[in-house]
């Protein structure tokens, strides 16, 4: 959807800087961007995808109740240290079921 509305903005540029910026605004915008933990935490119990110091990327929960620095949790029940995440970002839309002909 986002690709085709940049090809249309790219296409009618007409010597201004609008089709562009806006052009360059929506590819940004519209792809996944790595939150670091220093600047934002995700919600209580909530599944992402974390990008460890080791550069491993999981998809773990946030437990933001915890009264350690242990407050990642994978699916296998393992918690992790605040300090073993460095950035995260939210999880995907599922996706949409190809509706049926009838």
């Amino acid at each position: 959807m986002y690709e085709e509305l940049v090809k249309h903005l790219r296409f009618y540029e007409d010597g201004t800087l609008y089709y562009k910026q806006a052009a360059d605004a929506i590819e940004v915008l519209s792809k996944p961007q790595w939150i670091p933990v220093t600047e934002r935490l995700p919600d209580h119990l909530t599944s992402v995808i974390v990008h460890r110091k080791d550069g491993g990327i999981f998809i773990w929960e946030y437990f933001d109740t915890s009264p350690t620095d242990e407050c990642w949790i994978d699916d296998s029940m393992n918690v992790y240290s605040f300090y073993d995440v460095t950035h995260w970002m939210p999880l995907p839309e599922p996706p949409k079921e190809a509706e049926e002909e009838t």
